[in-house]
């Protein structure tokens, strides 16, 4: 991942494309109303080896976390944690989050320190991380 923003806008291209009222083109309306695409928002990842440790789906806005069926499918299949995370922007900074486990657990408000200090513990004693903070 690169560590700046890229772009700082999503191309809607594909997600339009995907959608029924456009596939149907191809597919017929029966057929292109089945097809179903989630967007993975987030990959936790080791910063020094790249091995994956979460999947978290996201929305802004002050409601609960989504239930993100499909994504905790996902994580269930690749052996990951699940998560989902509504965040609140106010003037331009996130100033809250709400984190909810995918395979149950209560909900979590977490300050924006919190929520940064518990993305570092996602890692928890992943054997890479681990080396690398006793080199530190």
């Amino acid at each position: 991942m690169s560590h700046a923003e890229r772009s700082g806008k999503r191309d809607l291209t594909y997600s339009g494309w995907h959608r029924p009222a456009s596939i149907r083109r191809y597919l017929g309306f029966r057929v292109a109303s089945l097809l179903t695409v989630i967007d993975i928002d987030w990959c936790e990842a080791c910063g020094y080896c790249g091995e994956p440790m979460a999947l978290i789906e996201t929305q802004e806005g002050n409601r609960p976390p989504k239930s993100a069926p499909i994504m905790r499918r996902l994580a269930e299949r690749a052996g990951l944690p699940a998560f989902s995370v509504s965040y609140v922007v106010e003037d331009a900074l996130i100033v809250a989050f709400r984190v909810r486990d995918l395979n149950g657990g209560d909900e979590q408000r977490l300050a924006p320190q919190e929520y940064a200090d518990w993305l570092v513990s996602l890692r928890g004693e992943y054997p890479c991380c681990v080396q690398r903070r006793a080199v530190s």
